[in-house]
C-alpha cells in the first residue's frame, strides 16, 4: 500500500502542467542565477577560475541561488498539489476502503514529495554549477573529467545535507497546514509568507533579530551551511575555527529541521486518521 501512494503520487505530480510550469521557471532561474556568476566581474573574459574559487561556489549554489526561495516555492507548490489531489481526487477514500492505513498513506506521501524535490534540485544545482564553471572556461587546474567528478559529489553532499534537512522542513508544515483546513490555497499562502519572511529578514534585518534564529533555527541555519563550505578540502580545519561552526552544530541544525517536519508530519497523521470514508 505504501508503495502504490509513493507511486500514484508520483504519477499524479509530474502529469500536472502546474508542476511542469513551475520547474521550467526553476529552470529559467537556475540559468540566470548561473550567468549572474558568484564573484566581482567573474563574467568578464580575463575571469581564470580556481579550484580554490570553485569550492565555495557549491555550497553558495545550494544556499544562495536555491534555499533563499526558489526551491521553498517549488516544493511549497509541489505540496500543495499532493494536498490539493487529497480532498479532491478521492484516492484516499478508496485506500482506506481497501485497508490502507493513515501512516502508510502519509508516508507515501511524504516520501514521494521528498524524492521529486530532491532530484529536481539536484538537477538544477548541477545544471547551475556545470554553467557557472563552462562559461568561465572551466578550472584552470583540473581536468574536465576530475572535475565532473568531483563536483556530482559535492553537488550531491551538499543538497543532501544542507538543503533536504531545509525542504523537508517545508514539506511538513505545508501539509500540516493544507491537511489542516483541508486547503491547498491556505498552505500555499502560509508557506510563502513564511519565505517571504525569511528572505526579507535575512536581506534586512538579520544583523537586529537574535543571532541564533539565522545560526540554528532558520531554514538554512548558518551553522550546517558554514560547516560544508570547504568539506573534504585542505581548508577544511581552519573554516570550521574561521567560520565558528562545528559538526555537533551542524548535526543540531539537522536534527532542528527534520524534528519540525516530523511534529508536523505527526500532526498530519491525526488528521488523517480523522478522514471518514
Amino acid at each position: 500500500m505504501f508503495i502504490s501512494t509513493y507511486k500514484v503520487t508520483l504519477k499524479n505530480l509530474i502529469r500536472s502542467t502546474t508542476f511542469w510550469l513551475v520547474l521550467a521557471v526553476l529552470l529559467i532561474n537556475t540559468i540566470h542565477e548561473s550567468l549572474e556568476g558568484f564573484y566581482a566581474d567573474d563574467d568578464s573574459p580575463e575571469m581564470i577560475l580556481s579550484f580554490a574559487e570553485y569550492i565555495p561556489c557549491i555550497v553558495n549554489s545550494c544556499c544562495s541561488h536555491f534555499l533563499m526561495y526558489a526551491m521553498p516555492v517549488f516544493t511549497i507548490i509541489t505540496t500543495v498539489l499532493v494536498v490539493n489531489r487529497d480532498y479532491g481526487d478521492h484516492f484516499y477514500e478508496i485506500e482506506k476502503a481497501s485497508g490502507l492505513k493513515p501512516s502508510r498513506y502519509l508516508l507515501g506521501r511524504i516520501c514521494a514529495l521528498i524524492t521529486i524535490n530532491f532530484i529536481a534540485l539536484f538537477v538544477m544545482n548541477l545544471t547551475d554549477i556545470h554553467l557557472y564553471v563552462f562559461t568561465r572556461g572551466g578550472l584552470t587546474d583540473m581536468g574536465i573529467w576530475n572535475y565532473l567528478a568531483d563536483s556530482f559529489i559535492r553537488v550531491f553532499r551538499a543538497d543532501l545535507f544542507v538543503a533536504m534537512p531545509c525542504l523537508i522542513f517545508y514539506i511538513g508544515i505545508t501539509y500540516f497546514i493544507g491537511t489542516l483546513f483541508k486547503n491547498g490555497i491556505v498552505a500555499a499562502i502560509a508557506g510563502f509568507g513564511y519565505t517571504m519572511f525569511f528572505y526579507v529578514s535575512f536581506l534586512m534585518y538579520r544583523f537586529r533579530i537574535a543571532a541564533e534564529y539565522f545560526d540554528f533555527f532558520s531554514p538554512v541555519p548558518w551553522k550546517l551551511r558554514r560547516y560544508f563550505h570547504f568539506y573534504d578540502t585542505k581548508w577544511f580545519e581552519d573554516s570550521l575555527m574561521g567560520m565558528d561552526t562545528s559538526l555537533p552544530e551542524a548535526l543540531f541544525c539537522i536534527f532542528f529541521l527534520v524534528s519540525v517536519a516530523t511534529v508536523f508530519s505527526i500532526f498530519s497523521y491525526l488528521r488523517i486518521r480523522r478522514r471518514s470514508v
